[in-house]
């Protein structure tokens, strides 16, 4: 933005839009039972209080959850039933819309 000022223009600087950070961390669960998700959420290297996450687990969701004090959003007892032994990378997904703040 310029402003004029007899004739002398000067510039306001405009504060770049800091990144938004989700961390989905990785769970495990006995096969037919359930498992834990949880992710962290900060934007500008500071945790996001009080944000909405949505989880994922493959077709499953969404399942939400709210950050707390510390940027940590979870969800207790998702069902892993129908996945055999193995590893799945990408089988829990999570998302943030961003708000308004």
């Amino acid at each position: 933005m310029l402003a004029a000022l007899a004739g002398v223009y000067q510039v306001a600087p405009v504060a770049a839009a800091a990144s938004t950070i989700l961390v989905v961390t990785s769970s495990s669960g006995t096969y037919g039972g359930t498992t834990n998700l949880s992710a962290h959420l900060t934007s500008g290297g500071s945790s996001i209080v009080g944000g909405s996450v949505d989880f994922y687990r493959g077709s499953s969701g969404p399942f939400t959850a709210t950050t707390d004090t510390n940027g940590q959003a979870s969800i207790n007892n998702v069902s892993v039933a129908g996945l055999s032994a193995g590893t799945y990378v990408g089988e829990v997904t999570a998302s943030f819309a961003g708000d308004s703040r």
